[in-house]
Order: structure tokens, then sequence, then C-alpha cells
């Protein structure tokens, strides 16, 4: 597929996700964040990076980018909820090991 607008690069950032390619979909979500100032536009492409931190067990990039998201929705509960678990889970895991 030839990307010739951010249409058809969010396009490519779905079909890598569905497809399994996370790190493509990551290094596609960042081109388009690096591209995009506006909060709201950015605010779930940081969320589909962050996820796809998670997916592949990236710990400290995913609290990166969800704090980012935090940053844009300071009062939002669950991203609050999520930051605190991807916290616990990773200090829970250290002390398993």
């Amino acid at each position: 597929m030839i990307i010739q607008n951010d249409a058809d690069l969010q396009a490519e950032i779905d079909e890598s996700f569905e497809i399994g390619e996370y790190r493509r979909s990551i290094v596609l979500i960042d081109l388009l964040l690096a591209k995009t100032t506006n909060s709201h536009m950015r605010l779930p492409l940081l969320k589909k990076k962050g996820t796809l931190h998670l997916l592949l067990h990236e710990k400290e990039l995913a609290s990166s980018a969800w704090e980012q998201v935090k940053e844009i929705t300071p009062d939002d509960e669950e991203i609050k909820r999520l930051l605190e678990y991807i916290q616990w889970k990773s200090h829970y895991f250290w002390f398993t090991w």
C-alpha cells in the first residue's frame, strides 16, 4: 500500500495491528504522532501505542504512552487505574522472578 495521507497511515496502522505486526503499528503511530499537535487527535493514537506496548510486554514504554494519555485527560479514573495496575504488575513480577 502506498501511504499518501493521514487516513492511509491510519488504515495501515489498523491493518498492521489486525495481523499482529505490533512493532510496525507502533512505528506508524509514531509517524502520525510526529505530524499531529492536536491533543484530542493524539489521544486515540497514544492509547493504541500504550496498548501495543502492553501486548509486547514493554511495561516502561506502555507506562510512558499511558502517562501522556493521562496528561490529556487528567480526570479519567480508568486511565489512573490502568497506570496503577501496570505499576503493580511490574512490581509483582519483579519480586517473583
